[in-house]
């Protein structure tokens, strides 16, 4: 409850203040801040190479020295990070044309993504020895600094998306500082790289790049086409109607959280009976995050009253995304049946065709309807990823999903 407490909160403290930052920022600003954050997450595919997931699992080896290994997933950070830096500086020209970010700006970026990479790694490592107190202060924390600082740097000092931007960066490096000398003190971290360890890591790690990659084609291309095919303006407007759209998807993702160790302790040892209660409460999540994404649908009018005038998008964006957001919490709790049984390499492969498929779809759709088009490609985009993930998931871990609907057999009496 404290984990799942600790993500609505981190997720509504950006939604209650959207109502202010698109009455201080014009819409062109907003779109430029949009994309910064989206380029912040696709740096974070390739700072740190997915590594620091490795520190999770090896966690619980007992053959393994965790401070040496901590410290080689943080030596492999400085190094792809580095990498990533000066590929994105050299692309700047190109990324400029699409993003309207300066190279300052996309640098700040990559500096930002290696920054939550470390605080991940510390946030991990409380997760696995049970301090949920500590994780939740420090996860609401972060998300408090960053946009208390974005609204004095605006307001305070009258910058404009630069002020939301240096918000970001400077809260994510704070916090990292504090997860580095927290894990220094707690002896978490013994400076000794070991290549085993490397290895070991990237193992684990660069196979999950095209999960992470296609992931972020889902979530975020729509943003980049919108602003790269219409305008940033657009882009601001459109990111404004997703954000209210997207509360279905942070109410999707904390149920999902708060009933996986529920999940995860049947799925060990299921009988017939327990398959089937698995299946009829998978089902009857599918009904209650659909009517909650159609509920949505319905007030997105009023909903849209949230924002500035300036932001009122078309209520079918709010209307797309929504559904979508309902398909992808449908997703979150089929793909626990392929991380159970750990063939993370098939949902890579899936990520990465839908990922390209929603690239395709986005270009299409947006030049069709502009920013109308970028949600729905959103919402098809969701809809094949369950979909698909769905028929992974019966395949590696078979599931009763049609016996499920029915009434359990009524054993007989005896006389």
């Amino acid at each position: 409850m404290i984990y799942t407490v600790a993500n609505v909160l981190n997720s509504a403290i950006p939604f209650l203040l959207l109502p202010v930052l698109t009455r201080l920022l014009t819409p062109e600003q907003y779109g430029i801040v949009a994309i910064f954050a989206v380029l912040t997450s696709v740096f974070g595919a390739f700072a740190g190479l997915s590594v620091h997931g490795a520190v999770n699992v090896r966690y619980f080896d007992n053959h393994i020295n965790h401070g040496r290994y901590v410290a080689t997933a943080l030596a492999i950070l400085a190094c792809s990070a580095s990498v990533v830096l000066i590929v994105v500086l050299l692309a700047s020209p190109w990324l400029f044309r699409w993003t309207q970010l300066p190279p300052l700006a996309l640098g700040l970026a990559v500096i930002a993504a290696a920054a939550q990479f470390v605080i991940n790694i510390r946030l991990v490592l409380w997760q696995v020895r049970g301090q949920a107190v500590r994780y939740g202060v420090f996860q609401v924390g972060q998300m408090a600094l960053n946009l208390g600082l974005s609204l004095l740097l605006i307001t305070a000092l009258g910058l404009g998306w630069e002020g939301r931007a240096l918000g970001i960066v400077c809260a994510v490096l704070v916090f990292a500082i504090i997860g580095l000398v927290t894990l220094q003190r707690g002896g978490l971290i013994e400076w000794r790289l070991s290549r085993e360890y490397a290895k070991d890591a990237l193992r684990f790690g660069i196979p999950l790049i095209p999960h992470v990659i296609g992931s972020l084609f889902i979530a975020s291309s729509d943003r980049l086409m919108v602003a790269g095919m219409l305008s940033v303006r657009d882009a601001g407007v459109y990111a404004a109607g997703m954000q209210i759209g997207m509360i279905i998807g942070v109410l999707a993702e904390s149920s999902v959280k708060a009933v996986s160790p529920w999940f995860y302790a049947r799925l060990a040892n299921p009988d017939a009976a327990t398959k089937r209660t698995i299946v009829r409460f998978t089902y009857l999540y599918f009904a209650a995050i659909a009517v909650v994404g159609l509920a949505f649908s319905a007030l997105a009018p009023y909903l849209l009253l949230l924002v500035g005038e300036q932001f009122r998008s078309s209520r079918e964006v709010v209307i797309y995304i929504s559904v979508g957001g309902a398909f992808g919490g449908m997703y979150l709790m089929v793909v626990n049946y392929i991380f159970f049984v750990k063939r993370n390499e098939l949902l890579s492969a899936a990520s990465l065709v839908i990922g390209a498929l929603n690239l395709t779809l986005s270009y299409l759709l947006v030049q069709r309807g502009g920013a109308v088009g970028a949600a729905q490609a959103f919402m098809v985009s969701q809809l094949l990823m369950f979909l698909v993930t769905w028929a992974i998931a019966a395949k590696c871990y078979p599931m009763p999903w049609l016996q499920g609907l029915r009434r359990a057999p009524v054993p007989p009496q005896d006389r």
